[in-house]
C-alpha cells in the first residue's frame, strides 16, 4: 500500500497515533505500507520525522526537539522503558503544566497505567503506542495512547457493565475505582479526567463504537456509526506558567 498525503496540510498527535497504529498493525500481518513522498509537504515531512514516524516507512528521522513527543511503541510490556519515556520524554522541557512533586508522581502513575492497561486488557496484535505534541504558541500539550486490540468499551461490556451503549461503557471506565480486573484499580483514567476538569483541558476517547469527549467540566458520551478498531485516548492539557497544580 502506498499512501498519498497530498490532501494532508496538518497532522495532530491523534492523527499521528492512528497512522502509526495502522502501519504497525499491517506490519504484524506481513504487509508493507509506504508513503509517496512526492505528495508530502516539507512541513508534514519534518513533523513525521520529529515524531520518528518516518522510520516506519524506511526514511530518515529529523532531529528530535522538545516540542515533539516522539513515537513510543512496544509489543511486549517493558515497565522501566515506559517509566523512562514518561519521565524524560513526555516531561521534557516545558511540555507539561507545573505541578507539585506529589502530583507529578500521581500523573506519571496514571499515564503509566494507560500503557500497562493495553497489555493487561487489550490483546492488541501490534502492541501499544504513545505519541504527542507540545504547541508552544497556544501553550498546550497533546498526548495520545493507542492500540488496535479488543477496545475499552467492549472490555467493559464483557465484564457486564453498560452493555447498551459503548459511549456509556467508556464513561463507566472513567469513574473512580471502576476496573474490569479484580481488586483495587481504575484510578488512572479517573485521575486524568479530574485533572482535565481543573486544568480546562480536553479528554477524548474512541473505543469500538463509543465516543467520549470532555472539555474542562463539560463532557459528552455517545455511540458512533463507524467503529474504531481498538482504543484511542487523547489528553490535552493547558500550560499556564503562573499556575502550579497540586493534589487537593
Amino acid at each position: 500500500m502506498i499512501l498519498d498525503l497530498s490532501a494532508c496540510t496538518f497532522l495532530n498527535a491523534e492523527g499521528a497515533a492512528i497512522l502509526a497504529a495502522f502501519v504497525l498493525h499491517r506490519q504484524q500481518w506481513g504487509r508493507q505500507t509506504q508513503i509517496d513522498w512526492e505528495t508530502v509537504s516539507a512541513e508534514i515531512r519534518r513533523q513525521l520525522g520529529r515524531w520518528e514516524l518516518t522510520k516506519l516507512f524506511g526514511a530518515n528521522n529529523h532531529p528530535w526537539t522538545d516540542n515533539a513527543i516522539p513515537l513510543f511503541h512496544q509489543t511486549e510490556l517493558d515497565g522501566e522503558a515506559v517509566e523512562g519515556y514518561i519521565g524524560t520524554v513526555i516531561r521534557a522541557g516545558d511540555n507539561m503544566p507545573a505541578m507539585t512533586p506529589d502530583l507529578v508522581k500521581e500523573t506519571n502513575r496514571s499515564l503509566c497505567e494507560l500503557l500497562v492497561n493495553i497489555f493487561e486488557h487489550a490483546g492488541s496484535p501490534c502492541g501499544g503506542l504513545a505519541i504527542g505534541q507540545y504547541y508552544p504558541h497556544v501553550k498546550e500539550v497533546q498526548f495520545c495512547v493507542c492500540d488496535l486490540g479488543l477496545g475499552l468499551a467492549r472490555k467493559v461490556q464483557q465484564a457486564g457493565f453498560a452493555q447498551n451503549c459503548c459511549g456509556s461503557a467508556i464513561q463507566w471506565a472513567l469513574e473512580e475505582g471502576h476496573s474490569t480486573k479484580s481488586g483495587p484499580g481504575g484510578l488512572g483514567l479517573f485521575m486524568l479526567r479530574e485533572f482535565v476538569k481543573v486544568n480546562g483541558g480536553s479528554l477524548r476517547i474512541l473505543a469500538n463504537t463509543g465516543y467520549y469527549a470532555q472539555k474542562g467540566v463539560n463532557r459528552t458520551a455517545q455511540s458512533m456509526l463507524t467503529p474504531f478498531p481498538g482504543t484511542l485516548i487523547q489528553i490535552g492539557l493547558l500550560i499556564r506558567p503562573d499556575e502550579v497544580y497540586t493534589i487537593q
